[in-house]
């Protein structure tokens, strides 16, 4: 039963990526109605696409309406930042080496591991005051391309700390 336990919170823990969020404190957040997305100068990739898709559907069930021809002239309310973020991370690995006895003479290993995180990082962008007013990062975004199911649940798990809940910060 122990390990029928273990086994399950280990799954449930492991399926999910964990989500970080920031805001701008003192910002009224009803007040943003509409959004689009940061014009991309290179063509869209299908992750892209499928992310963007993911963000439509969030918002607009938050009440935000998709403005996909903003310009300088009628601009959203907000701009949507998607990037990926990578980071390089190093570590030592050491290992006892020499023959098969211990010797004097006998010395240790040592090699370094690198590694990479994918971070997937939401900012939006309140176009008249061009400051970011709120970020979500998702950790645990290793894979390289995603299926569209599996965007909508890490947006979905970005977006339910948007718009922030003011009491808890």
């Amino acid at each position: 039963m122990k390990h029928l336990v273990f086994i399950l919170s280990f799954v449930l823990l492991s399926s999910c990526s964990s989500v970080k969020y920031d805001f701008q404190p003192g910002i009224d957040f009803s007040q943003y109605k509409s959004f689009s997305f940061v014009p991309s100068i290179k063509s869209k990739t299908l992750n892209r696409q499928r992310l963007e898709t993911s963000l439509i559907n969030g918002l607009e069930l938050k009440g935000l309406v998709f403005k996909p021809k903003a310009s300088v002239a009628d601009p959203a309310d907000l701009v949507i930042k998607p990037r990926y973020q990578i980071v390089t991370n190093e570590r030592m690995v050491t290992a006892h080496g020499g023959l098969y006895h211990r010797s004097y003479y006998a010395g240790t290993d040592f090699y370094f591991v690198e590694s990479q995180e994918r971070y997937l990082v939401i900012e939006f962008v309140d176009t008249r005051k061009n400051e970011v007013i709120w970020q979500a990062t998702s950790y645990g975004f290793n894979a390289i391309t995603f299926s569209q199911e599996k965007f909508h649940r890490i947006v979905s798990d970005m977006l339910q700390y948007f718009p922030p809940d003011l009491t808890k910060k």
